[in-house]
């Protein structure tokens, strides 16, 4: 009995397992066919996508550490697209052909998403300053005038620079003066001390010098003296256009001088140079930076006082009113308006989507269409993308985007009801709906661009809210008119009747930026965001904000777990300067504890921001300062941390020759080491950093050592210096 019981029930632990196989593959499959219905049921927003496939490829162009060959991206672009073409033909076609055209379609996307990048780079490349130089006499063209609050900032094309060769001269250069040329297109001599772009304070930071390449600039410095012209101006299309700009920006802050100029520049002309560094600070610190930039408020508000000012005069005139579509030509005065504005404002990344925006609004109100705001949003990403794909790294288009898809989003999901609470409301409480949506608008641009806010900056402002509920309203109904009508009253020298009512408003929006930046804990300050996360939250808000369905809510999950990642990233320990002249120490209060204080200002902002603090004193000539790992014990000429095999050295001052190397498990050195104390790979001196770049160190067992010439590699925005040891031997002063 027992041998036949056996087999039975072998047999039915089989069918058990079997069964469990089937009903899991079934399960699967009836999970798929359910996303598959919900993806289908929501074709018609496919296209949004469209933007971010392209920024894909983009970021995979840019995330390389070699230059890469031009034939991996036309043959993914040619086989995606063939793939594309072959399959989406059959009508029939189901299932994994289906599928396998759809990826496909999105391979020749990124792929020319990736080709954009690569032709830009291309097109931008020359030669780069790799060292600095001695005091040299310059020639060039005046290609641009910033006005500074002191002096100006100019750039010099085609310019010719005394003991370099004209091949490895660079085709721009941005420069430093206390005299302001007369005009751009102008030719200047001078002498000037120049240097190459800097590299990232520290490994993930800031790239200026893929930026500045992209703007094609190869190098900066500053003016010793005056610079002379020594030819008038040649009138050219597009230094016409900078000229005006230039003149613009020059009677503005003479009419209005100090931050209310520079602050008044920068709502007309675009330029921001011109703003106090305390003045920016206070603006975001109080969550109103983005008044500076000129964007879809500016744009739309522009565009609406044209739109409504023509069409109330148009129909003061019965004649015209009866007889043409005045609300027609209000828009096509309101269309050269913003086409005027984007001109004279630079037309910077936030400009032109607000631009494009704007321009797919008029254009529907002139052909009786309705306006599609989000697909109208992608295709503004599109162009940008397609004309500029550095643009993508860039803050100023990650913040901007993120603004306006979360704010498209969530009036998409809730104008509706909000429209059906104001309706039939009075004055007093029509005010109090008003005020409430410039709140509620503020609310939600500033929870969408939160995490680039946290990655770029460290920071967040509280009371954004509060800040904007004042100055936006102000904006719109003093500010901005104001300022439009000074830009009419120019060509009669009559700008001051506009300027100085127009610095009335300025003035009060200065005091509640200063006043909100000065309440307590008005900002938040943290660590920087890692990669990783950044991308988890911003793919995650892209899923619930371009999708319509229930599936969207799937978004939720990458973004808190994109949030929670970064309490759990561990601030570097100590932070070495690219010249390798500046050292940092992360205390156990959190604080970063520098070598000097007075030194390299620019790159302790910059690791104050790395490391989530606002407070780096300096290191004590002699005394204990405790880290998390351990104490760093200091003396005039050395700090160190741990013992034994575990040491780790900061070599504070300069070794002679018949002086002992030091030893450690890492020695850090402020002044450039005897060759006989640089044979091992655990030295960082200002000698090596020339090559390694800027490098962060996490103490403890193992030590790890991230640098940035290893992350960056070797593109063609990055400085290649062949004699590196040329670099001057003291710190800089």
């Amino acid at each position: 009995m027992r041998a036949m019981f056996v087999p039975v029930f072998a047999a039915d632990s089989a069918a058990r397992r079997t069964s469990w196989i089937i009903e899991t593959a079934l399960r699967f499959e009836r999970r798929l066919a359910s996303v598959a219905r919900a993806l289908y049921a929501e074709r018609q927003r496919w296209v949004l996508w469209l933007p971010v496939i392209e920024a894909c490829g983009i970021g995979a162009y840019f995330s390389r550490t070699a230059e890469p060959s031009w034939w991996p991206g036309i043959v993914a672009l040619g086989g995606g697209a063939l793939g594309w073409t072959l399959l989406s033909r059959d009508r029939s076609a189901i299932g994994w052909r289906r599928l396998i055209a759809m990826l496909s379609l999105i391979l020749a996307i990124a792929s020319a998403g990736w080709l954009c990048a690569q032709w830009q780079t291309a097109r931008v490349a020359g030669p780069l300053l790799t060292q600095p130089t001695p005091p040299l006499r310059i020639e060039g063209k005046v290609g641009d005038i910033s006005i500074l609050p002191q002096g100006c900032r100019i750039e010099l094309v085609a310019p010719v620079i005394e003991a370099i060769s004209p091949v490895e001269t660079p085709k721009r250069l941005r420069l430093k003066t206390k005299t302001c040329p007369g005009a751009i297109g102008s030719i200047v001599r001078g002498r000037a001390l120049m240097f190459p772009e800097p590299s990232p304070m520290f490994p993930g930071g800031y790239d200026f010098q893929r930026q500045t390449f992209f703007q094609g600039v190869g190098g900066t410095g500053f003016v010793l003296g005056s610079l002379y012209e020594i030819a008038p101006p040649v009138a050219q299309g597009g230094d016409l256009v900078l000229d005006l700009r230039h003149s613009m920006t020059a009677r503005i802050m003479a009419t209005l001088p100090g931050a209310k100029g520079g602050i008044a520049a920068a709502l007309i002309t675009g330029e921001k140079a011109g703003i106090p560094p305390d003045v920016a600070q206070e603006f975001r610190d109080s969550g109103l930076a983005h008044m500076l930039v000129i964007a879809g408020l500016h744009m739309s508000l522009v565009a609406g006082f044209v739109f409504f000012i023509t069409r109330a005069v148009l129909a003061l005139v019965p004649w015209l009113a009866l007889r043409f579509p005045i609300k027609k030509a209000a828009a096509v005065a309101s269309l050269a308006a913003a086409t005027a504005y984007l001109v004279i404002s630079g037309g910077a990344v936030p400009t032109e989507r607000a631009f494009m925006m704007c321009c797919l609004g008029i254009l529907a109100i002139l052909f009786d269409r309705a306006v599609f705001s989000m697909r109208g949003l992608a295709l503004a990403a599109v162009f940008i993308l397609t004309d500029n794909p550095v643009a993508l790294m860039g803050v100023s288009f990650q913040m901007s985007f993120a603004a306006v898809v979360a704010l498209i989003a969530f009036y998409e999901s809730f104008a509706i009801h909000l429209s059906r609470l104001r309706a039939g409301s009075g004055v007093v409480r029509r005010f109090a709906f008003d005020l409430l949506g410039i709140a509620l608008t503020t609310l939600i641009a500033t929870i969408g661009t939160i995490p680039f806010t946290i990655y770029h900056f460290g920071r967040f402002a509280l009371y954004s809210v509060l800040a904007n509920v004042i100055a936006v309203p102000l904006a719109g109904i003093w500010i901005l008119p104001w300022a439009f009508s000074a830009c009419l009253l120019m060509p009669f020298h009559l700008e001051a009747l506009a300027l100085v009512p127009m610095g009335w408003g300025i003035g009060i929006v200065e005091t509640v930026a200063g006043w909100t930046a000065g309440l307590p804990k008005d900002v938040v300050i943290l660590p920087a965001m890692p990669d990783f996360a950044l991308l988890a939250i911003s793919l995650g808000g892209l899923w619930f904000c371009l999708w319509r369905g229930e599936w969207r809510s799937w978004g939720v999950v990458p973004i808190i777990a994109g949030f929670l990642a970064i309490p759990l990233v561990r601030p570097p320990d100590i932070f070495v300067a690219p010249d390798g002249r500046l050292v940092a120490v992360r205390g156990n209060d959190g604080r970063l504890y520098l070598s000097s204080s007075r030194r390299e200002r620019m790159t302790a902002e910059s690791w104050e921001t790395a490391a989530g603090v606002d407070q780096t004193p300096e290191l004590p000539e002699t005394g204990i300062v405790a880290s998390r790992q351990g104490n760093w014990t200091c003396t005039p000429n050395r700090c160190t941390w741990g013992s034994g095999s575990n040491l780790v050295v900061i070599v504070r001052s300069r070794l002679n020759e018949n002086i002992i190397c030091p030893k450690g498990r890492l020695v850090i050195a402020l002044y450039a080491l005897p060759d006989r104390c640089r044979m091992g790979k655990n030295v960082i001196d200002p000698t090596l950093e020339a090559a390694s770049g800027a490098q962060t160190v996490w103490l403890g067992d193992p030590l790890r050592v991230r640098g940035t010439g290893i992350e960056r590699g070797t593109r063609p925005w990055i400085p290649v210096s062949n004699d590196a040891s040329n670099r001057r031997d003291d710190p800089a002063p």
